[in-house]
């Protein structure tokens, strides 16, 4: 929420969010949200994968 207006790194968030992959398979969390340019992507524990939070986050950065 605090980063609308910065730059962000899509393989560092995907690498923070897989850190938790644990908690999304013990369902202690149930789904992640990344929003960008109001725009959001989910991921649950069917894409906690690292390669494949990279490619929902690539859907919301622009080019």
């Amino acid at each position: 929420m605090n980063m609308h207006d910065k730059h962000f790194r899509t393989a560092d968030i995907a690498k923070y969010i897989n850190w938790r992959k644990d908690d999304f398979e013990k369902g202690i969390i149930e789904a992640c949200y990344v929003i960008y340019n109001g725009m959001a992507v989910r991921i649950t524990n069917d894409n906690i994968d690292k390669d494949r939070i990279i490619d929902e986050i690539k859907t919301i950065k622009p080019l």
